[in-house]
């Protein structure tokens, strides 16, 4: 019976970092093919991600510096219920009970509560399942190239067009270039993305019956997430790093 249980509970935690992990990839993939096709040609491209590169890296700085120097602890006595909730609210939590698998626990009844844990991919399943079935019954045939390339399930070319192993090498994309501009710009995001990232750290350890996490522990959190910013710009990315729900 111990076993029965532990094995249960081994394979909903796997389950749930598969979630956890298939939710940040389907976001990796998203955000570049909306960017790219923004950014123009090749030439412009390049350029634009060698400013993104620069931003990131200053921003980085700046992250690590309010965050290891303990600066951030400071804007944590800030951080109450009060502020949190609707910071949380809006970036994301609203829209929890607006998704499809959420009905479903009303007609399906289950003493495990599977479909509230695993919402985000019985919401994939379910919108894969779909549009597999309008691209086989050929509803998008008669469509614009755009509707088709967006609807259909074999015209991304997101699997077929990647190659198969690319290891991402320092400044693929050129020299970075510094921009005053560019950097205030991404240095103000940042500035909300810890805030998110502290209210996740607070809200996870809450959910998880842990004691509360003191704020030189928050502030430190904040200047790891700095040094993934740091790679994040080094490596070429287009995005830095914060922890979300």
């Amino acid at each position: 019976m111990v076993l029965f249980l532990f094995l249960g509970n081994s394979v909903e935690a796997f389950v749930l970092g598969f979630q956890h992990y298939f939710m940040t990839l389907g976001t990796t993939v998203l955000i570049p093919t909306m960017l790219v096709n923004q950014m123009g040609g090749s030439n412009r491209f390049d350029r634009t991600m060698r400013s993104m590169q620069g931003a990131l890296i200053i921003t980085s700085c700046f992250q690590m510096l309010i965050g290891f120097l303990g600066l951030w602890r400071n804007v944590v006595r800030f951080l109450t219920p009060l502020s949190m909730v609707p910071l949380l609210t809006f970036t994301g939590l609203g829209l929890y009970y607006l998704g499809f698998p959420m009905y479903l626990p009303r007609y399906v009844k289950k003493k495990r509560r599977a479909f509230d844990r695993f919402a985000f991919l019985f919401s994939v399943a379910f919108v894969w399942g779909y549009a597999q079935i309008l691209t086989s019954s050929g509803a998008y045939n008669n469509s614009s190239l755009v509707t088709q390339a967006s609807c259909r399930t074999d015209r991304a070319g997101l699997i077929s067009e990647a190659p198969w192993i690319f290891i991402p090498y320092p400044f693929q994309w050129g020299r970075p270039t510094f921009k005053a501009s560019e950097a205030f710009a991404v240095m103000a995001a940042s500035i909300v993305a810890s805030v998110e990232s502290t209210g996740t750290f607070l809200a996870t350890a809450r959910y998880g019956s842990a004691t509360p996490v003191p704020a030189s522990v928050l502030s430190r959190g904040v200047g790891w997430l700095g040094f993934g910013t740091l790679l994040a710009g080094i490596f070429g990315s287009v995005t830095g790093s914060s922890a979300s729900v």
